[in-house]
């Protein structure tokens, strides 16, 4: 979310830097482990909920066994390109090293690839984006597609910063990597504007129309929604409805992810917000045209910030933001979900490869 203390977008570099493991001839088998202890559920000082990032695989009547992403995170995104493999980005605190401090209330954002469906995956790399303006905050609420003709486009929310402050509301932005997020390219231009409060994004592509959804921070259940012939030139449509069906949840937040197969878009979208009133569970609604959608109720998994990536036969790959692990206040019962264990890392997967 972007707000409060900010700092200039890096410009240069890529997403590399990454250190791989030592060698191994196989990932290494990880016993299921019970969470670690509890520390108070935060805020960075840009106002973004902090939690724990788990990966869950929803089938059609089943849902997998969970795993730790990431253990303080935001923002989680999720893309499978044609090859096969499988981008996760998501908003950190960065890494301190030597008693550095830090930049105060900034979050860096970073990319892990995942070869076998997200299983192991590679060490996560710090995004920056080559030839982008200096004068843009920090990346925020990220969206990741797979172009037709091969490549990753990057979406993301920046304001402009004058004299140390952000000036005006939040803009959507985009990069490009054609090296499987080993390094991004600015794109020249404004994608969309949005709303005071809003910096999250989704982002699919069905047939030759692009579709973009913005959640509405202000009004619990709103949506904004943009369509686009190229994926960089966006104009808001509506109106929109959401029509119940399968137990629909009362109220729809529009905190996820937007994926496209069969002519068909889903909205994979995260419950309330931790202390407010609400059904936690994730939910799911589906659209032909992005104006009516039909919810598809809720799936037996708890969460506030979702990505999604549509695996092969029907399965779908959910990253949940979630109290649990070093996001859950302390004396609050963990949210019903399967067992936990840490994921993999495995040498030679980092973004590129």
């Amino acid at each position: 979310m972007v707000g409060g203390v900010v700092c200039a977008l890096a410009i240069v570099g890529v997403a590399g830097g990454v250190q791989p493991e030592p060698p191994s001839d196989r990932p290494p088998k990880v016993p299921a482990q019970p969470l670690p202890p509890s520390t108070p559920l935060k805020r960075d000082r840009s106002g973004e909920l902090l939690g724990e990032i788990v990966l869950v695989n929803v089938g059609v009547e089943n849902v997998g066994t969970a795993r730790v992403l990431a253990g303080m995170g935001a923002s989680p995104a999720l893309c499978r390109e044609g090859d096969g493999r499988v981008h996760a980005v998501y908003l950190r605190e960065p890494e301190r090293k030597g008693g550095e401090d830090g930049v105060a209330g900034v979050l860096e954002l970073v990319l892990t690839t995942s070869g076998d469906g997200g299983q192991t995956w590679g060490v996560p790399g710090v995004v920056r984006i080559e030839s982008a303006p200096g004068d843009l905050s920090a990346p925020a609420g990220p969206a990741l597609v797979a172009l037709p003709g091969g490549g990753l486009r990057l979406y993301f929310s920046a304001v402009r910063v004058v004299e140390g402050r952000p000036a005006g509301v939040a803009e959507v932005y985009s990069a490009v990597s054609r090296d499987g997020g080993k390094s991004f390219s600015y794109e020249p231009g404004v994608r969309l504007s949005l709303a005071e409060g809003a910096s999250e994004v989704a982002v699919a592509r069905m047939g030759e129309v692009w579709f973009m959804a913005v959640p509405r921070d202000g009004d619990v259940g709103g949506m904004t929604l943009a369509t686009s012939p190229d994926g960089l030139a966006f104009s808001k449509v509506g109106p929109w409805s959401v029509r119940p069906g399968g137990g629909a949840l009362p109220v729809h937040r529009w905190r996820g992810s937007l994926l496209s197969a069969d002519g068909k878009l889903t909205f994979i979208g995260g419950g309330a917000l931790p202390g407010t009133a609400g059904s936690r569970q994730v939910w799911r609604g589906t659209s032909s045209d992005g104006r009516e959608w039909t919810s598809g109720g809720v799936l037996e998994v708890e969460g506030f910030d979702v990505g999604a990536a549509l695996l092969p036969g029907g399965e779908v790959l959910v990253a949940v933001t979630r109290r649990g692990g070093r996001g859950l206040p302390p004396g609050e019962p963990r949210e019903p979900m399967p067992p936990v264990q840490p994921v993999p890392r495995r040498p030679g997967l980092e973004p590129g490869r």
